[in-house]
Order: C-alpha cells, then structure tokens, then sequence
C-alpha cells in the first residue's frame, strides 16, 4: 500500500482508505449492526466509555469517524455541545445513527482526521514537531477554548488524545471528545484539581493545555504511579513537578518565547494563569515573528526549538 502524503510520519494510508482489513470487518459488524447506511470497519481507538471505528458510508462510499458508547447519554452530551458551539476548531459533527437495535447499536458520525490524533504523532513524527507546527496547535487550540470559555463552558480534558489532525503542512487541528468530562485524566489535571479544592474550569484547561505544550515540546516529566493508594499524591508530585520544571525551563532559556508561553500555562496559582484569549494573541504574534525572521527551525523538529533542558532530564514517552 502507497504512504499517505497527507500524513508525514505514517507507512500507511490506511486510516484514510478502506482497506481489506476494513472490508473484512465490515462483514463481521453486519452481523449485529445494519449496515443499510455505514458500513464499519476498524477500530480507531478506545476511552473508558467508548470505541471509535472507521466507517464509510454506502450511498458514497465517504469515510467518517464512528463513536459507539457503553451508554447512550454520553453520545447525546457529546453531540449537544458539538452541535451548539460553532467553530472550525472543533470536530465537526455529522449525525446521529442507529444500527438496529443491539447495544452499541448508536453511533456519533463525525469527520474523520486523517492525521489520526495529537499524541501518536507527537511520539512518531521524525525528530519530533518544530516550532511553527508547536505553536499552531497552541494558536487553535487556545482559540477553541477561548471560544469556549467566552460561552461560560469549558472542556475539562484538553489533551494530545483529545486533539485530533484534520491535515498537514499546515498543520490543522481540532478538538475533540466535547461530552461532560467532569473528572479529567489525572496526568493533565491542575494544581487545584489535585488538591479536591474549588477551580475554575477555564484555568483548568489552560494548565492542560500547557501539559500538552510540554508533551509537544518533549519536555514532560515522567509520572511516577506507585499503587491505587497513592493516587492523590502521585498525582499532587506530578503536578508540581510539571510546574517547577516549566520554572526551570524559562530560568535556562529566558529568551524563548515559546517556553515563555508554556510557563505562563504553568503558573500555579490559577488567577495569575494565562487565559485563552491572551495566549491566542501571544501565539499568533510568535507566529508573525516566525515568519517575518525566518523559521530557521523549520524541518529540524525538537532539535530546532533549541530548548536547553535541565542536566540529567528524560522526558516521558505517551
């Protein structure tokens, strides 16, 4: 099979295509699900509620992201935000389908990005991502949420996983898994999450942004998980561990813009934490600078963000 163009860092186009394998289990599906509109295929990924499958769809043979849910309210939630807020940034939303009457019978349709998600590309893209490709995932991101936030909501699991490539060169991305997630996933949590006190959910999801940023950056510390009863702090030595080695970024580098940027995600007391709106303004004029001197990082990936790390660090692998 020929690599996709559309997607740098694969051998395969076969998120894009529908393939022998999809056919096959196409044939499988059929037997519990009709199949008088989608047809599915393979699985694209899994959460704690759900399963995405590839779809195509019979009347023109158009491929979509099909999600399936262990309860059928969750896909209503997911689709009631979807379908209320208006913008590019998000998963753009196709229907609501049923296929019979067998659980799981119910499927959200959405587009399908072929670049598959943040997180896999992040960990595969040769030498990592550069800086336009960094800040543009920022500059979307934040006004997505910006958007968001300005409606009174927010997303409360802003991560790699979360964030889905609609296409490269420019790279174009989208967030999604937009149903109520009150809880989060503990990697991606802020400070004030993991100490069980109020927050506010838009500076949430700036700190996981900022998470995110770090990932991106190759510079997230590891995780350290010792066992089911110690959570709480595993999670709490995370937090400020993520923060602290943001602080020690900025203190090496002083004159990159884009650590600037994360550590302003970072700060730990969320009234001093940058809001959407400012760091969609911050990342937009990086962006202009970029291209007015000349990305002299372009094509050189992590290596080319020039980013001193702290003496003996080692980044966290997804």
């Amino acid at each position: 099979m020929s690599s996709n163009p559309l997607n740098p860092w694969s051998d395969s186009g076969s998120r894009s295509t529908w393939n022998e394998k999809d056919e096959i289990l196409s044939n499988v599906h059929s037997r519990t699900f009709t199949s008088d509109k989608y047809l599915r295929g393979s699985t694209l990924g899994q959460g704690a509620w759900s399963v995405v499958y590839k779809v195509k769809r019979v009347s023109d043979g158009r491929l979509f992201a099909a999600k399936s849910a262990s309860d059928d309210k969750q896909l209503y939630n997911e689709m009631k935000m979807i379908t209320e807020f208006s913008h590019n940034n998000f998963l753009q939303f196709i229907e609501l389908h049923q296929q019979g009457d067998a659980v799981g019978a119910k499927i959200l349709i959405t587009e399908l990005c072929e670049g598959g998600d943040l997180s896999t590309y992040i960990w595969h893209a040769p030498g990592g991502m550069d800086m336009v490709e960094i800040v543009l995932v920022i500059s979307q991101m934040s006004d997505v949420l910006a958007f968001l936030h300005g409606m009174n909501y927010y997303h409360s699991d802003v991560k790699p996983k979360n964030i889905f490539i609609r296409r490269f060169n420019p790279i174009e991305v989208v967030l999604g898994d937009c149903a109520d997630c009150r809880t989060g996933t503990h990697k991606y949590w802020s400070p004030d999450m993991a100490a069980h006190i109020p927050h506010d959910g838009r500076a949430d999801d700036m700190w996981a942004l900022g998470i995110s940023v770090l990932s991106m950056m190759v510079q997230l510390p590891h995780m350290k998980r010792r066992n089911r009863n110690t959570v709480k702090k595993d999670v709490c030595n995370f937090v400020d561990e993520c923060g602290y080695h943001a602080q020690y970024l900025e203190g090496l580098n002083p004159e990159n813009r884009l650590v600037k940027l994360a550590c302003q995600m970072l700060v730990f007391d969320p009234e001093f934490r940058i809001t959407a709106a400012d760091c969609n303004q911050q990342a937009m004029e990086l962006l202009e600078h970029l291209d007015k001197e000349g990305d002299e990082s372009k094509g050189k990936g992590t290596e080319g963000l020039g980013i001193q790390s702290p003496p003996d660090f080692k980044p966290a692998s997804f």
